[in-house]
């Protein structure tokens, strides 16, 4: 797509008669596209650049049936691609670190001895690497979320596995800025309904800082996340909790601490679903999904917002040409947000969120303990 919104080129299909899917993708510094799959028997990853033209194709792990599932980062050097593979007898979650040109320089995994998928990876900026995905838990049919660590040398350093008795999963991760990371899924063991939103802080060693969920009585789950120039993150999914037909797609901003700010929903009357989220250079965003209710039939959905959320200059109003920060008002314990009449918009947290380090949190709009 180009600034546009409009398609500037599209290739479909293969030369071949196996299955082939493209699951994640990214640009590259370069400006390469680069996505990864399944060709089958294999993991794929597949480079174009700006026309579409093809770069490189690669394969990896022939014969394991598994597929790059749901992370493809560039690291600097290269790219840090996420998955999983069969391999005696059951799942396990894969990573692989590639040079530029999606040649493999070496692959992490654990044997956990159950069935294990790795749906987001990433480098450390002091070296290793994480996964977050899934794990059987045995003898159960649900998962848990478990986070893995890898040194720089791909060797196993442990894992952090998080759940209850119900389906909880890791989807996607972002790195904090004073260290540790932040990962995003569903838990059905938390919350207040079937399934929520889930964001769950790590420190350096793997250990979990705060938990957070987010939804209703109904099923939602935060897909994606993206960490945003205010210093929160954004999350996107699907909610089927203010919707008494089918999911809609599911945008919730938090700041620093996971605190939600505010929180959107998009679609119509059948069923609608975000799997992506990325921040475009003037820090709105761009949801990628599916979507049954804005055409005939199931459609690839794109959707492109303000920073707010807003699809169009109308909705936006007074927003228009804001960024997340611009309504900032250095409180810890409020709420920040546009309304499209009134602009900025303050209101205090519920008492007892929390609004810095360990035992700080809010009472009657104010941080306790600073």
């Amino acid at each position: 797509f180009g600034p546009d919104g409009k398609v500037k080129w599209q290739l479909n299909g293969s030369s071949n008669s196996t299955h082939n899917y493209l699951t994640a993708c990214a640009v590259s510094q370069s400006q390469a596209l680069v996505s990864a799959g399944y060709t089958s028997p294999a993991w794929w990853m597949f480079r174009q650049n700006e026309t579409g033209a093809q770069l490189s194709s690669t394969t990896w792990h022939p014969g394991e049936h598994g597929a790059a599932y749901g992370g493809v980062r560039e690291d600097g050097t290269g790219f840090v691609v996420s998955g999983y593979m069969f391999h005696a007898g059951l799942y396990r979650a894969l990573g692989l670190k590639t040079d530029g040109s999606g040649n493999a320089w070496q692959s992490f995994w654990a044997d956990g001895g159950t069935n294990e998928f790795a749906y987001d990876g990433i480098a450390h900026p002091f070296g290793g690497y994480w996964l977050a995905g899934g794990t059987q838990t045995k003898g159960s049919i649900y998962y848990d979320g478990i986070l893995y660590r890898f040194s720089a040398t791909a060797a196993y350093i442990g894992k952090t596995i998080v759940g209850g008795g119900a389906e909880d999963r890791f989807f996607a991760l972002a790195l904090l800025p004073k260290g540790g990371l932040v990962v995003g899924g569903i838990t059905g063991s938390k919350g207040a309904g079937n399934a929520d939103g889930w964001l769950v802080f790590f420190g350096d060693d793997g250990k979990v800082t705060r938990e957070v969920t987010y939804g209703g009585p109904g099923n939602d789950i935060v897909r994606s996340l993206v960490a945003t120039s205010d210093g929160g993150y954004t999350l996107a999914g699907w909610t089927a909790s203010g919707s008494a037909q089918g999911n809609d797609g599911w945008v919730v901003h938090t700041d620093s601490f996971g605190n939600a700010m505010w929180q959107k929903t998009y679609g119509g009357a059948k069923d609608d679903q975000f799997q992506s989220v990325r921040t475009t250079p003037e820090g709105g965003l761009v949801l990628a999904g599916t979507s049954d209710s804005q055409f005939t039939a199931l459609q690839a959905w794109v959707l492109r917002t303000d920073p707010w959320g807003n699809t169009s200059c109308s909705e936006a109003g007074a927003c228009a040409g804001l960024r997340l920060e611009d309504c900032g008002d250095g409180n810890p314990c409020t709420a920040d947000w546009c309304h499209q009449v009134a602009g900025c918009m303050h209101k205090a947290l519920a008492d007892g969120a929390v609004c810095a380090g360990a035992g700080n949190t809010c009472k009657g709009g104010v941080c306790q303990g600073l």
